[in-house]
């Protein structure tokens, strides 16, 4: 037998694996609203929260969060960036902390372009457990993402063109959430680490008796090959 032929034969079974794994761990933007110019933005001061609410269209771990944050200083503030349930109620606001992404990050560590920058397409990106807690969201449930800073100045989050979903701010004086009214929802974008549907047990059957197949096919071909060398 050709060892080409031989060879690529014994292989194909495996790449199909390797394919079938790949899959798991492709990863889906579930929420986007990043701006890509312009420098329309949210403005706060003091310990002021700001929230965006989001609800994802697909489930699994977030894998990544990219948000339009600046500054218009040199006091450069400092960042929490926090996932929070929603309160269910008509009016939807902020409810329960979930999990820490960014824990008191300066922006400066945070943003990799020019600094110093005032403009609301600036962005800053953290992935899986680089700085804090992985999460994992379902689809058509709604979260908050809650940013605030314990220092700085000029703290600022950049408003994109898409509307519809709510934004609220945590008043420190009042210790209250409420409504934001703005032209448009501040600029984030989610990605998740896609949960791959489960497949039937009838699958695994199915996929493990084709590996079966091939290996023994491999072996007798192997076999063939060695009798008719020797």
């Amino acid at each position: 037998m050709n060892p080409k032929l031989f060879a690529a034969s014994c292989v194909a079974p495996l790449a199909f694996l390797f394919v079938f794994a790949g899959a798991v761990s492709a990863q889906t933007v579930v929420y986007n609203n990043l701006v890509s110019s312009g420098n329309s933005v949210q403005n706060w001061s003091g310990l002021f929260k700001v929230g965006q609410s989001f609800t994802p269209t697909a489930s699994g771990t977030i894998f990544s969060v990219t948000l339009n944050l600046t500054m218009s200083s040199t006091a450069t503030p400092v960042y929490s960036v926090e996932l929070w349930s929603d309160s269910g109620g008509a009016t939807p606001l902020p409810s329960t902390l979930l999990a820490t992404f960014v824990s008191n990050k300066p922006w400066s560590s945070l943003y990799t372009g020019s600094s110093g920058t005032y403009n609301a397409s600036n962005t800053v990106t953290f992935s899986e457990g680089s700085f804090g807690q992985n999460y994992s969201v379902l689809t058509g449930t709604p979260y908050w993402l809650v940013v605030t800073s314990t220092s700085g100045t000029a703290k600022a989050w950049g408003i994109g063109s898409v509307t519809g979903n709510s934004s609220a701010g945590f008043s420190s004086t009042t210790g209250t959430w409420s409504s934001l009214s703005l032209s448009g929802d501040l600029g984030a974008q989610i990605s998740v680490n896609g949960t791959p549907a489960i497949p039937e047990p009838g699958t695994y059957a199915a996929f493990a008796g084709l590996m079966a197949l091939a290996v023994a096919g491999c072996t007798r071909r192997r076999r063939c090959a060695l009798v008719r060398h020797s």
